[in-house]
Order: structure tokens, then C-alpha cells, then sequence
């Protein structure tokens, strides 16, 4: 028996299973798809926002993300996306068709999207105090989930880090805050292995 509690998560990131009941505690279409397309992608809050319908290769199942960056010009990224999450966006633009942006909103807006998603899913913090600062769900913690699951699921760091979107590996390494129980087994495994020589 596990003795995980939503309520004191002790890592900076969410387990699928977290992030398929937020999804589920959506109240709306458009919530799922954003919560959903956060997660998958992996991408800021702010990129996810300034992606046009026309950014979304479905025959290529990847999504063209733009970066802003603050001195003006973009960083453009091509990014993988699952089947399932095309699925659900393209179920959402066919309900809610958009021309200019695929999620019309603020950044405010996607925030109280996640928050009060996962506070409906039971989730009402994320984060050890003694890793990182104890907080309130938000959309970059499902950023923080997608580098996490992308590193559990086998894809080198430094490709992580490319999907990410980062400069600088730093920045990747930051992300993977995991939990005791992820740190266990291969403790142990490797200790295993030292002492069989």
C-alpha cells in the first residue's frame, strides 16, 4: 500500500495518473485539451498560447512551438505530439474552431484553468519544501512532468533538453527534482551491482 497522499505530493511534478484525473476534473472541453496539450508537449504556458491552428502538423503528429524572446525575434521548435492528444484537440477545434490562436486566453487564465482542475481532482500542492518551495498546482508544473516522464521513459537528457527548448543543460537538470521513491530502486540497484563486483 501506498503512502502517497495528493494532498503532500513530495516532488515538483505530477505521476500520469495525477495528470489524467486533473484532466478528468476539467469542467470543460477546452480546459482538458489545454491540461492535456501542457502535459504532452511539454512546453511553457506562454508558447502554448501563441500556437495557431496552422502550427499543428497532423499528418506529421508534431506542433510547430514559437518562443518569444524578450529582445524581440523567436526560437522556433518542432515538437512530437501522441495521437490521442490530436485526437482531443482536434475534438475541441471542430466544438470551438479558432483562426488565430488554438487556445484564446492569459497566461492568468490557463493558471486558474490547472488550479482549479487539480484542486478538483483532489491535488491542492506540489513540491517538498525541502526540494523545492511547496506551492499551488500551476501550468509549469506539467512542464516539469513532461521532463520527468520523457527521462523515466529512457530519453537522453540532452534530447529532453532540446524538446524542452532550452539553451543551456542547467536549466533541463533543474526539472528532474524526483521524488525518494524514484531514487530507490536505482540506489539500490546499483549497490546490488557494486557488491556482486
Amino acid at each position: 500500500m501506498s503512502d502517497w497522499s495528493p494532498m503532500h505530493d513530495p516532488k515538483a511534478y505530477w505521476e500520469p495518473a495525477q495528470v489524467y484525473k486533473i484532466i478528468l476534473a476539467a469542467d470543460t472541453l477546452q480546459g482538458k485539451a489545454l491540461i492535456r496539450c501542457l502535459w504532452r508537449l511539454g512546453c511553457r504556458v506562454s508558447e502554448l498560447l501563441n500556437i495557431a491552428p496552422s502550427d499543428i502538423l497532423w499528418q506529421e503528429k508534431a506542433v510547430i512551438i514559437h518562443r518569444l524572446k524578450k529582445r524581440g525575434g523567436a526560437v522556433i521548435r518542432r515538437t512530437p505530439v501522441d495521437a490521442d492528444t490530436l485526437k482531443l484537440l482536434e475534438m475541441y477545434l471542430k466544438r470551438y474552431p479558432q483562426t488565430e490562436r488554438v487556445f484564446p486566453m492569459s497566461r492568468f487564465q490557463a493558471y486558474r484553468i490547472v488550479r482549479y482542475a487539480a484542486e478538483a481532482a483532489g491535488i491542492k500542492s506540489v513540491g517538498d519544501p525541502l526540494i523545492s518551495k511547496n506551492r499551488r498546482p500551476h501550468p509549469h508544473t506539467l512542464r516539469h512532468t513532461y521532463a520527468v516522464s520523457m527521462v523515466k521513459g529512457g530519453v537522453p537528457i540532452e534530447m529532453v533538453q532540446k524538446l524542452l527548448g532550452h539553451a543551456n543543460l542547467n536549466t533541463t537538470m533543474g526539472y528532474l527534482q524526483f521524488s525518494a521513491k524514484d531514487m530507490e530502486d536505482p540506489y539500490r540497484q546499483a549497490w546490488e551491482k557494486v557488491e556482486q563486483g
